[in-house]
C-alpha cells in the first residue's frame, strides 16, 4: 500500500504558495497513525526570502523535527543558521510554538564518494504531547547580523507568523 502527499497552490497574504499535506506518507503503524496532520507550506516572499511552515499534529506523545542538508560551510547561533558557499550567503531563522532546538550534525549517508552533507536539526526539546508549528524563514544573500527573524504563535483556527527582514515587515496567517 503506498502512500501520497497531496499538494496545492494557493495565496497566503497576497504571495504565492504551495501547501502539501504530507499526512498519509506518516505511515500507519500496528498501533496507528503517528500523525493526525503533517502539513508543510512553501511562502514566497518576493525577491526577500522563502517561508517554510511546518505544523504537526501528533496522535502519541513524541518529538517532532524538520531537517535541512548542505554541503556548504554551516555556523549555527542559537535559532539561526548562517550558510556560506563560494559566491553567496545565506541564513536561516527558526522559530517553534513550543521549545525547541537547533542543531547541526553530519548526515546519516551510505557509502559514497561525495564528501559528507552538514545536517540541520530544528527540533522539540522534549517530548511534545500534541504537536508543533515550525517556522523557517531563507534570507538569501543575507549575514548573520542583517538576516531575517520570524516568530510563529498557534490559535486554534490558525497560525500567525511574523517574519522581519531589516525594516520590511509582515504578517502572515495559514488557517489550521
Amino acid at each position: 500500500v503506498g502512500s501520497s502527499v497531496r499538494s496545492k497552490v494557493l495565496e497566503i497574504g497576497g504571495f504565492p504558495a504551495i501547501a502539501m499535506d504530507a499526512t498519509e506518507a506518516m505511515g500507519i503503524p500496528t498501533e496507528g497513525p503517528h500523525a493526525g496532520f503533517c502539513g508543510r507550506v512553501f511562502i514566497l516572499l518576493g525577491d526577500k526570502a522563502l517561508l517554510i511552515v511546518d505544523r504537526v499534529a501528533i496522535e502519541h506523545p513524541g518529538r517532532v523535527e524538520a531537517r535541512f542538508f548542505t554541503r556548504f560551510d554551516t555556523e549555527v547561533f542559537g535559532n539561526l543558521a548562517w550558510i556560506t558557499g563560494k559566491n553567496e550567503a545565506m541564513d536561516i531563522a527558526f522559530a517553534a510554538t513550543k521549545p525547541a532546538v537547533l542543531q547541526k550534525t553530519g548526515a546519516f549517508l551510505t557509502a559514497t564518494a561525495e564528501p559528507p552533507f552538514t545536517m540541520l536539526r530544528w527540533s522539540t526539546q522534549k517530548v511534545t504531547p500534541h504537536g508543533i508549528a515550525f517556522a523557517m524563514l531563507l534570507v538569501p544573500g543575507s549575514t548573520c547580523e542583517d538576516g531575517g527573524k520570524v516568530s510563529i504563535e498557534e490559535s486554534k483556527d490558525e497560525l500567525v507568523v511574523d517574519v522581519k527582514i531589516e525594516d520590511w515587515r509582515q504578517t502572515l496567517r495559514i488557517s489550521n
